[in-house]
């Protein structure tokens, strides 16, 4: 359990930081000063304490799911979070120079840093957090920009390694599971952003790491497909009146879960 005290003023830093972030109401040398300032909150001396639903509110801001967010708590309305901090853009769709501190912020809590008592392989509580969110989430840090490569605000490494991140240890919402992604799940439909990733893990990555995000690729598109196989016959049991070509695609669809080999 959180000691109170200590969670109290995590909540304090985690708001001030979010008040900061949002480009429309500051500088940009504001947002690099306030992010700088929560990184030296955390990483100096003993590890902060934090309320559980404070990690995603930092992730997220106002857009984290509803489970998080006090509805009476007046001081959320309009937080702009982390993520949406790591892809914010300008007019021209390009990064703000703000989106690279905010995802090498990203980085340093996710990966780099290690909590008091924190076992080797083990993750931080910022790093669980993040990785149980549902991957719908994770298109609000942009990653697919970062990429390609804007060398305006981009930080090309950090999505790099992330991504790695995120597909080697996604988990259920609850944390308990692993649940597979597939680098489609989290860099959408960017040919130039997969191709730019697929290059760099090449020579990268360990193999064995690739193998694994191999394997939980595999393991992705065949639950992909299941899901597809129950939609299509739910539809067919509400009497959506599914053609022949309705009926080609349930019956080439898997009926039940198996373990990828």
């Amino acid at each position: 359990m959180a000691d109170e005290k200590n969670a109290d003023r995590s909540s304090i830093e985690i708001k001030n930081l979010l008040r900061k972030l949002d480009p429309d109401r500051g500088k940009h040398g504001d947002r690099v000063r306030a992010m700088t300032k929560f990184r030296n909150y955390v990483t100096n001396g003993k590890s902060p304490e934090f309320y559980d639903d404070d990690i995603p509110l930092l992730f997220l801001g106002n857009a984290a799911p509803d489970a998080f967010l006090d509805p009476d708590d007046d001081t959320l309305v309009g937080l702009y979070g982390l993520f949406q901090a790591c892809g914010s853009t300008g007019s021209e769709g390009a990064l703000k120079r703000s989106a690279r501190p905010a995802l090498e912020l990203c980085k340093q809590l996710l990966i780099d840093w290690k909590e008091n008592g924190q076992k080797k392989g083990d993750n931080n509580f910022f790093a669980t957090s993040f990785l149980s969110l549902p991957v719908q989430y994770y298109s609000h840090m942009s990653l697919d920009l970062h990429c390609r490569g804007d060398d305006r605000g981009g930080a090309k490494l950090e999505a790099f390694q992330l991504i790695v991140f995120i597909l080697l240890k996604h988990l259920t919402e609850d944390g308990e599971n692993e649940a597979p992604l597939m680098l489609e799940d989290v860099l959408g439909s960017s040919p130039k952003a997969q191709q730019e990733f697929e290059l760099w893990s090449a020579r990268h990555v360990q193999s064995t790491d690739r193998e694994i995000m191999k394997k939980n690729a595999a393991s992705r598109e065949k639950e992909l497909k299941y899901q597809q196989s129950q939609d299509a016959l739910a539809r067919k049991a509400m009497g959506a009146g599914a053609g022949s070509d309705d009926m080609d695609e349930v019956n080439d669809l898997p009926t039940s879960k198996t373990a990828v080999d």
